[in-house]
């Protein structure tokens, strides 16, 4: 493997897995361009493709057509989550796969580490934003993602009426439904659980995003709710591990503005 490497180009997803050695991608395939700028290098206990990845450092730009994702059915993921009452009012996807038309953003890799504030996807159902992290060694996942559906597809579903209105999902001025979601688990196997911390935070401060930019609000309200969680002590540079992220009852607080101290009398 060469030590960095900078290119733009056409590719195929697990061409491309294979090349850097991340078989955790086997279930994802596409094309579309990329800027590249990766290096691999530090020590390495051992030669194998854990140490290996362990050394990645850089960025990637994406900007992926035609994606077919066979770890899950995020539509379905959704329509459960949601409670739709029309689970499949416009999806083409069958069985355990997510199509995705168009998905873009940018990615920082730090020591195997793969990190995004933006990545957004066009789905079957709406529009998506997902920040988070993904561990390229174990294939381990943590990311928030924002569904959001058009206009359209959230009447077809229910609209207000759906089951979890209100509770795992909202709707913004539009009229578009909003699914936030956590995403855990691994690339193979994904797990799907309500972002309650950010449906709670969306309605407080009344920011709710729309299908035209999913990823608006998401990123912002991920700083506030203190980041996603560490994937170990050997997944963050020292200085960040020292760092100690505000609680969210804090933030609140502050977000309102603090209680005027009554002011202290002179000493006599």
């Amino acid at each position: 493997m060469p030590p960095s490497a900078r290119l733009t180009r056409s590719f195929r997803l697990l061409s491309l897995a294979k090349a850097y050695g991340v078989n955790s991608l086997d279930k994802v395939d596409g094309a579309g361009t990329m800027n590249l700028d990766i290096r691999a290098a530090g020590p390495l206990r051992s030669i194998n493709r854990t140490e290996i990845i362990r050394t990645l450092n850089g960025t990637i730009d994406v900007d992926f057509n035609n994606v077919k994702y066979s770890g899950a059915n995020v539509s379905r993921q959704l329509a459960a989550i949601a409670g739709f009452l029309n689970a499949n009012p416009a999806s083409q996807s069958t069985g355990n796969v997510t199509n995705i038309s168009k998905m873009t953003g940018k990615i920082l890799v730090k020591n195997g580490i793969a990190e995004s504030s933006n990545l957004q996807a066009q789905l079957d159902i709406g529009n998506a934003g997902a920040v988070g992290m993904a561990n390229l060694v174990d294939s381990t996942l943590n990311l928030r993602v924002t569904a959001v559906l058009s206009s359209s597809i959230s009447q077809k579903v229910g609209g207000s009426n759906i089951g979890g209105f209100m509770q795992t999902a909202l709707a913004n001025k539009r009229g578009e439904l909003v699914v936030p979601v956590l995403v855990t688990g691994t690339f193979s196997n994904p797990m799907f659980a309500p972002d309650v911390q950010q449906i709670s935070r969306m309605k407080v401060q009344g920011l709710v995003p729309n299908f035209d930019d999913p990823a608006s609000i998401t990123g912002t309200l991920q700083a506030l709710l203190g980041g996603p969680r560490n994937f170990g002590p050997e997944s963050q540079p020292a200085e960040k591990q020292q760092i100690q992220e505000p609680n969210a009852v804090q933030q609140l607080i502050e977000l309102f503005g603090k209680k005027k101290k009554p002011a202290q009398r002179p000493p006599n």
